[in-house]
């Protein structure tokens, strides 16, 4: 286990997140202890079975020893099973709106995460092109205003559950129950729309898989939705998410709405992995449900893969990109495999070192020259490599919610089991306003039970939307 002593609570999360990154096997198996000693000056000493290393600092004050340390821990603690952090000194999950907060921009933006928080080159350039271009969409721009806000819808079904899953997902229910919860959320869904004054700026129906409910189901969400709608339109996106769940009426029924992106995710090309992490498909099914959505409508669709799936070699991943390269879809996002509690994988292997750096830079390099731009990405506790998720789009394809979403740009209203509000109290700050956040019952009897208050929690917040 990682043991720290000595440190203020700052300090404890700062050099406990980068222990754990930098030395991924102590987390669970024997004992890395990390001492902290201000009697004389600010000592800190990291010891592992015989080998101990001591370094003293002086910084001028607080903030900047601490950032001195984890630049010592990153670039010269020398202990055994040290792993490479192309994130350098950076710990957490929002590496964009990090280079808001900071105004990091340009070159100079560039050279500062390099130099000062050690980042890799590449993905330095690739966080302050995403900051600079969300500066230029979003900075005093009517997604800014008070009042404006996007909503989230959770359908929290599957037909199984994959191996790397760890949300709250609702699997094998009968009709019945679907009807009932589709009935619940459809209430909720009213309740807080009565409070806003304005259409929603994007929807966005997540799950689960909201496409393995019956199709009558869904319909009676989207024919609900439609009376909050705009005549000039909105970004529209229903997660399709497995291949298994897009039967043709299903894609009739998204085409007679006004349904603009949809996901439609592979996560790889190989049969073999497929099998192994849970999803009833094959990589044949994928390229079927993929042919038959472009045919049947004009929307934009999304693809996820996964790096480091459990077998899988960097000739898999590179095999399964060059597929998705030649079907050629409009916005592709590329995940890093977190190893999150809850999740099979995680609770069968536990923490798992795979340093991926390699794999994921390819992906940057062949996506951009594909002519595919980053415009969102995020980190996860416990990914793999410390590497990162990045959104890809052809240009004028990127999805207005990814970005509103990772970065907190607005007021997101959650509906349904396990959906997280968070609404802007001070809108027309980029970065840094406050922020009420609040998450719907995560499980499917106490979200019946509750679902009405769950809307009123909502409504008490109406001066903001």
């Amino acid at each position: 286990m990682i043991r720290i002593q000595g440190a203020n609570h700052s300090e404890q999360h700062t050099y406990y997140e980068l222990l754990r990154i930098l030395f991924p096997t102590y987390e669970q198996e024997e004992d890395l202890f990390f001492t902290v000693d201000r009697e004389q000056g600010y000592r800190v000493t990291a010891e592992i079975q015989n080998k101990r290393v001591v370094e003293e600092f002086h910084g001028e004050d607080d903030a900047a020893t601490k950032e001195a340390v984890a630049r010592w821990m990153v670039r010269e603690l020398d202990l055994p099973k040290k792993q490479y952090s192309p994130w350098g000194i950076l710990t957490g999950v929002r590496p964009i709106k990090f280079a808001l907060l900071h105004d990091l921009s340009g070159e100079e933006g560039v050279r500062e995460l390099v130099e000062h928080y050690l980042l890799d080159s590449l993905l330095a350039e690739t966080v302050v092109k995403i900051a600079d271009e969300e500066r230029r969409r979003f900075q005093g721009s009517h997604f800014m205003k008070k009042g404006h806000f996007s909503l989230y819808i959770n359908i929290p079904f599957c037909a199984s559950r994959c191996s790397y899953c760890s949300f709250p997902t609702v699997v094998h229910s009968s009709r019945g129950e679907i009807h009932d919860y589709v009935s619940a959320l459809l209430t909720e869904l009213e309740i807080t729309l009565a409070a806003t004054e304005r259409a929603p700026d994007t929807i966005y129906i997540g799950g689960g898989t909201p496409t393995s409910i019956p199709v009558g189901e869904l319909e009676r969400l989207l024919k609900a939705l439609e009376t909050h709608i705009p005549q000039g339109g909105l970004e529209f996106t229903v997660e399709a998410g497995r291949p298994d769940s897009l039967s043709g009426e299903m894609l009739a029924l998204l085409a007679a709405h006004p349904v603009n992106r949809m996901s439609i995710n592979p996560q790889t090309m190989k049969n073999e992995t497929l099998e192994r992490i849970g999803r009833p498909h094959t990589a044949e099914d994928i390229l079927r449900s993929y042919d038959e959505a472009r045919r049947m409508g004009d929307w934009s669709i999304n693809m996820d893969l996964i790096v480091g799936l459990p077998g899988e070699t960097f000739g898999d991943f590179q095999d399964t990109l060059e597929k998705i390269h030649q079907l050629g879809p409009d916005d592709l996002t590329i995940h890093a495999l977190s190893l999150k509690n809850g999740s099979k994988i995680f609770e069968q292997q536990g923490v798992q070192i795979h340093p991926i750096t390699e794999w994921t830079q390819y992906a940057l390099r062949e996506n951009l020259k594909k002519g595919y731009e980053p415009y969102y990405l995020y980190r996860q506790k416990r990914i793999l490599g410390n590497a990162e998720n990045i959104g890809y789009a052809t240009r004028g394809h990127e999805s207005l919610y990814n970005m509103i979403m990772m970065e907190e740009l607005q007021t997101v209203l959650g509906v349904g089991m396990g959906a997280t509000s968070k609404i802007r109290l001070e809108p027309e700050k980029l970065v840094g306003g406050r922020m009420e956040k609040f998450t719907n019952y995560r499980n499917l009897r106490d979200y019946m039970a509750h679902h009405q208050d769950e809307g009123a929690r909502k409504v008490k917040w109406e001066d903001f939307l």
